[in-house]
């Protein structure tokens, strides 16, 4: 989505450490095109981790 940020700059304005415990609890949409979704603990540290590479 065009509209959407790159996970460059979510992961420079977002706290990255908060981020995994919301992605497990799900996330709810925020707007009409957004699916909502959950992840499980592994994939959501793993995502985690890449937004963290993102940040040098």
């Amino acid at each position: 989505m065009p509209e959407a940020p790159a996970f460059r700059t979510l992961a420079r304005r977002f706290p990255i450490d908060d981020l995994a415990d919301i992605l497990v609890e799900g996330v709810e949409r925020r707007h009409p095109a957004m699916p909502a979704f959950q992840l499980d603990p592994s994939d959501a540290d793993d995502l985690t981790a890449y937004l963290k590479t993102l940040r040098r």
